[in-house]
């Protein structure tokens, strides 16, 4: 079956449009399609479309804008009905075609995509693109055989005390953004906000490593949904940097994965960054494997466009 490529025109509708989206992100994972005011704001030029005679069956969404010459793309689909024909491919080569063409450097995807979509991530690795950025991890363990956990001399354990906001909120800061991936700094307001007016928060969840009087560490044994059901969470794993390298995240994590198993969670899940090595390093000692990753791909355009191979396929 023939389909065309062209930007869009006159006879597809905004309507028509997202109809499109809605029904190309079916079976695609955890995809949300662009909303209906993003796509009003888009020019004709930035939507391309896949037809069969009259009628689209893909579609790819892009904004051409950026400081540094790197055009996004918002969406890539196609139909169910018009899957594995290879539609999908030539939707990207031609999305970069016209990138190329006006001058962009590169084209990134508008929002991370998760490995368990298997068919984007297969497209776009085969097409050469490569995650950017450092890809956020989602790791799980089940809760048996947990191993043991003494602190090192010179520290112990305890759990939140009224007041240790400010040293949560220390420890947090020094720990997240000399790794630059905390954002912006933390407030005892957000600690407020995540913690005390959570209905899972309990001390007893909330633990410290203390050097002396000091807390140097911090991690949580928190809740999350995973798959529909509710699992233990290791929630915000934070040491020093002045107190690294002492078995504190073992500790820590330990004691946190002991607390999850006493409230009856079978299992438990993480979440993290594969830039922050040691890390991932030390959740794989303590028995995590990844089970999702989520990365922002980007495609360099070297030269200028080639001749379109794409008009028709």
């Amino acid at each position: 079956m023939i389909a065309s490529l062209r930007a869009r025109d006159g006879s597809v509708s905004t309507q028509d449009l997202a109809d499109l989206m809605a029904r190309c992100a079916d079976g695609a994972g955890d995809v949300t399609p662009p909303t209906r005011e993003f796509l009003e704001n888009l020019s004709n030029d930035e939507i391309l479309l896949a037809f069969d005679g009259p009628t689209p069956v893909g579609v790819c969404a892009m904004k051409f804008t950026g400081g540094e010459r790197v055009a996004t793309l918002s969406f890539a689909g196609v139909h169910p009905d018009r899957r594995r024909a290879g539609l999908g491919r030539r939707l990207l080569m031609e999305a970069e075609g016209v990138a190329r063409e006006k001058c962009f450097q590169a084209l990134r995807t508008g929002s991370a995509v998760d490995s368990d979509n298997a068919a984007a991530t297969g497209l776009l690795q085969q097409t050469g693109w490569k995650p950017v950025f450092g890809a956020s991890l989602k790791m799980w363990r089940e809760l048996d055989d947990l191993p043991d956990a003494k602190a090192p001399a010179g520290y112990r354990i305890r759990t939140y005390e009224t007041g240790d906001d400010a040293a949560f909120v220390r420890i947090k800061n020094a720990a997240f953004m000399s790794e630059n991936t905390g954002g912006r700094a933390w407030t005892s307001a957000d600690f407020e906000r995540e913690y005390l007016d959570s209905p899972y928060f309990d001390p007893k969840r909330v633990l410290f490593a203390i050097c002396g009087d000091e807390p140097v560490g911090t991690t949580t044994a928190w809740t999350a949904t995973h798959q529909g059901r509710d699992v233990g969470l290791i929630h915000w794993v934070a040491v020093v940097p002045e107190h690294r390298s002492k078995g504190l995240g073992w500790v820590l994590n330990v004691r946190a994965l002991r607390k999850l198993k006493a409230l009856g969670y079978g299992e438990a899940i993480l979440n993290t960054s594969e830039t922050l090595e040691s890390a991932v390093r030390l959740y794989r000692r303590l028995g995590f494997e990844v089970i999702l990753r989520r990365a922002v791909y980007e495609k360099p355009l070297m030269g200028g466009r080639s001749p379109s191979v794409i008009s028709q396929i």
